[in-house]
């Protein structure tokens, strides 16, 4: 007899954290829920699931957080990040490049802290660009586009 295979789901939305275990105990996995990235943690580190899922955006240990924690303790185990969804039009056109690319803490005032990008949280999965063509044509000239990071636009 072949073992239900294991999920750890991390959502801060109970709502999601609930249609998710639904959905996946259903299509024959044994899911474990977890409220914030900590206890996410906590859990991966005690069960040492077959995947992880995990939200990005949760308040205090976010989701690039802990998927930077298992892929430094599993690089094998999958782990599936919610679609990374951007409203191009309400981006101020001065806030464009480091929304899309991030920023280092003290590279300008105000950056008190390292921000990940929209391409950083995306990581090689999906990044959903609503809007583009309200993103001004100086912004996006080749000349601006000085990143070597790949994107399908």
């Amino acid at each position: 007899m072949s073992k239900e295979p294991t999920l750890l789901c991390i959502d801060d939305d109970p709502s999601v954290l609930k249609a998710l275990g639904n959905y996946f105990t259903r299509k024959g996995f044994t899911v474990f829920p977890a409220e914030d990235g900590a206890i996410g943690l906590e859990l991966y580190h005690s069960l040492h699931p077959d995947i992880v899922l995990v939200d990005l955006k949760m308040p205090g240990l976010d989701g690039f957080q802990v998927l930077q924690t298992v892929r430094a303790d599993s690089p094998d185990t999958p782990i599936i990040v919610e679609i990374i969804y951007v409203n191009c039009g309400a981006i101020p056109e001065n806030l464009i490049e480091s929304e899309f690319f991030g920023y280092k803490k003290g590279a300008f005032t105000g950056a008190i802290k390292d921000k990940h990008g929209f391409l950083d949280l995306a990581d090689g999965g999906n990044l959903f660009l609503d809007e583009v063509g309200e993103i001004p044509l100086n912004v996006i000239s080749p000349s601006n586009l000085t990143r070597s990071t790949p994107c399908l636009i």
